[in-house]
């Protein structure tokens, strides 16, 4: 719909100038508005992971060297 409007206002530059200039701001806008909402969201499903990882980890192998030790 977007690769339409502005093939049909180029088409027509002398009128709908101003109309291409408008459309493709809003849909700049819409686009970068919904873009960096679905990259916030994919961060705030994913940082816990991120987070919780390494420290999961670090505590596995915390215990295994305490198995370790305690079994020498």
């Amino acid at each position: 719909m977007f690769g339409l409007t502005v093939v049909k206002y180029i088409i027509i530059p002398e009128k709908k100038a101003i109309v291409l200039q408008k459309n493709f701001l809003f849909f700049f806008l819409l686009f970068f508005f919904c873009f960096s909402s679905f990259v916030s969201l994919i961060f705030f499903i994913f940082t816990p992971f991120f987070f919780y990882l390494p420290s999961t980890l670090i505590g596995i192998f915390e215990k295994r060297l305490i198995y370790i030790k305690n079994f020498i």
